[in-house]
């Protein structure tokens, strides 16, 4: 089963609000975790990253998918940081001879994976309720160029496209005979058959996406228009207000309790 990386609709607050409203809460929530390098306070900015998700009714599909997506991912990198860090002295345990957790390697990476968490984790609430035709519009009012947003619109889209159409292909090669699942040999023998349609197929889509677009005047030195109409409204408002007080409250702790959020329990 794919893991849902692209836009989920739904009814909700946050899928109402303006995406510059979004893109003004990713930027005032990344401000704590950068300018501080302590876990915890990280922690607390990746827990407002789930109330964010909650006003968006995508809670579980949200930690779902950044647990099948980064969780072995940030588990890989504590073990290499805490057992192989060269930085690391102070022993807290050993599993093998020369094989031991070091204090400092394991601090490293708890700073290192929190700002993950709270980074990745506010961006994936805007892709999963922000549709990506809406942020196209917007980012073209901020001012951006055209031709530079839709380079981002594509590059958003371009993993979840090529996961649907490898699952596809999987599919019809599986329906034709052909053995996937097996012993590593039998898996490395069921690449090519694989790679090579959906290298051509991806090929094939991107020549017809260029015509199509140049057909609508993509390239044309005119103003573009959109059907759709963005507007920031009291809401808002309101919410990107709630925004820098949480965030502020937070940095404002960070700078006078730092006894606080520097605790670790080793």
């Amino acid at each position: 089963m794919s893991v849902p990386l692209m836009y989920i609709k739904k009814e909700s607050f946050m899928h109402s609000l303006d995406p510059r409203t979004k893109m003004f809460i990713i930027t005032v929530s990344i401000i704590p975790p950068i300018i501080f390098a302590y876990p915890l306070l990280s922690f607390f900015v990746f827990l407002l990253s789930i109330f964010w998700a909650l006003l968006g009714k995508i809670t579980r599909t949200y930690l779902w998918t950044l647990t099948k997506t980064v969780g072995w991912v940030l588990l890989l990198l504590f073990l290499v940081q805490g057992f192989f860090n060269p930085v690391g002295q102070t022993v807290l345990f050993t599993i093998a001879p020369g094989i031991a957790l070091k204090r400092e390697g394991a601090i490293f990476a708890l700073v290192i994976i929190s700002r993950l968490l709270a980074i990745f984790g506010i961006m994936y609430v805007f892709t999963m309720t922000t549709h990506p035709s809406d942020l196209l519009i917007s980012l073209s009012m901020l001012g951006m160029p055209y031709k530079i947003v839709y380079a981002l619109f594509s590059t958003i889209n371009i993993v979840p496209l090529v996961s649907i159409r490898m699952e596809t292909i999987k599919e019809a090669q599986k329906s034709r005979g052909l053995i996937i699942e097996g012993n590593p040999i039998r898996k490395i023998l069921a690449f090519i058959p694989l790679i090579t349609p959906l290298l051509l197929g991806s090929i094939i889509e991107a020549q017809e996406r260029a015509m199509a677009l140049e057909a609508r005047g993509f390239s044309a030195p005119v103003k573009k228009t959109f059907i759709r109409e963005l507007k920031i409204r009291g809401r808002d408002k309101g919410i990107m207000f709630l925004a820098v007080v949480l965030y502020g409250l937070l940095i404002v702790s960070g700078v006078l309790y730092p006894t606080f959020y520097s605790w670790l329990p080793f």
